[in-house]
């Protein structure tokens, strides 16, 4: 594997004043791994270099791509440190990047996914003026694959009773202090679609003072080959096995244990309503069953046009059965 330089600024056309401040600003160091997204990587790329930030590393970690991504981190060499090699996935690509960066704040974002103009300025003022906080986060423009705006995705501070059952946080918009890695360890290259959740969750358990910040900091592109819409139902599985291994582990406190159902029934509240919105009615009426049946609370944890929808369907599949028992 390739080790990197250490970013070193050029200050040689800056005043002492300048250098100063120049070094008040932490080393960011923001990690993105890759493979075979040459449609959209170059405009992560951008959204990474053009920040107005001072400080900062930005490493691409490749695993090998073929549809000429390597052409696009060619044309940006001596801006961005780059590997291309056989990786074991998309965690071990970003622990590889964690491995080599050299800041003190790190994150990472896909290589479909990109930065709003200012989002590190933003995300990193609020660390320094909060020494307290381990990490922060935003809110999430999510968009199309042509770049056109669909909906604006406001998240809220970090709570384990809501995140163990539903994911609260943007992960494109989140940037932590290096000390994590030392507290919880790496991202957990077992888990391929939920990885990013399950550290969050660590987070909490080991009590680490997290803030949501009520600013748009990144977009989340959803296009036909991202793994969040295209094995949505491997998605669950995996949450379900992580939710098990959470609940059985000596390490959670007893008050997160009491929300075991209140956990369970939020994953299958969730799946419930991707199915809804894709029209796969009998699915979306037998899941809703299983989370409602777990928690009839999590009805109150929606908006009501979900509620009313649901209301909808459940009232329609019996009155179709009457009918045809008649």
């Amino acid at each position: 594997m390739k080790t990197f330089p250490q970013v070193v600024e050029d200050d040689r056309k800056m005043t002492r004043a300048e250098i100063v401040n120049l070094y008040e600003w932490p080393l960011v160091s923001i990690v993105t791994p890759s493979f075979n997204q040459a449609e959209f990587i170059e405009d992560t790329i951008r959204s990474v270099l053009e920040q107005d930030y001072p400080r900062l590393e930005y490493i691409v970690v490749d695993g090998g791509s073929t549809d000429g991504t390597i052409d696009i981190l060619k044309k940006y060499h001596g801006k961005i440190h780059w590997v291309s090699e056989p990786d074991d996935g998309q965690t071990n690509a970003i622990n590889k990047g964690f491995l080599l960066a050299k800041g003190e704040i790190l994150g990472w974002i896909n290589s479909d996914d990109f930065y709003l103009p200012g989002a590190i300025k933003t995300a990193i003022t609020f660390l320094r003026n909060h020494p307290e906080f381990m990490m922060v986060h935003g809110d999430c423009q999510v968009i199309a694959s042509n770049g056109s705006i669909k909906s604006v995705r406001k998240t809220a501070d970090f709570g384990l009773d809501k995140l163990i059952g539903v994911d609260t946080i943007a992960q494109p918009t989140v940037l932590f202090r290096r000390q994590v890695l030392k507290m919880i360890g790496l991202l957990n290259e077992r888990l391929e679609y939920v990885f990013d959740w399950e550290f969050w969750v660590r987070m909490g358990i080991k009590n680490l003072k997290t803030k949501h910040i009520p600013v748009v900091l990144a977009a989340f592109r959803e296009h036909r080959e991202s793994k969040t819409l295209s094995r949505k139902e491997l998605f669950w599985q995996e949450r379900f096995l992580v939710l098990g291994q959470i609940f059985s582990s000596a390490d959670t406190p007893v008050e997160i244990k009491s929300l075991e159902q209140r956990a369970f029934s939020g994953v299958f509240a969730s799946s419930a309503y991707f199915y809804l919105q894709h029209g796969k009615v009998r699915k979306f009426l037998v899941t809703l069953y299983k989370s409602v049946r777990m928690w009839p609370g999590i009805l109150f944890q929606y908006n009501p046009f979900f509620v009313a929808r649901a209301l909808w369907e459940v009232g329609s599949s019996w009155f179709r059965a009457l009918r045809f028992r008649v």
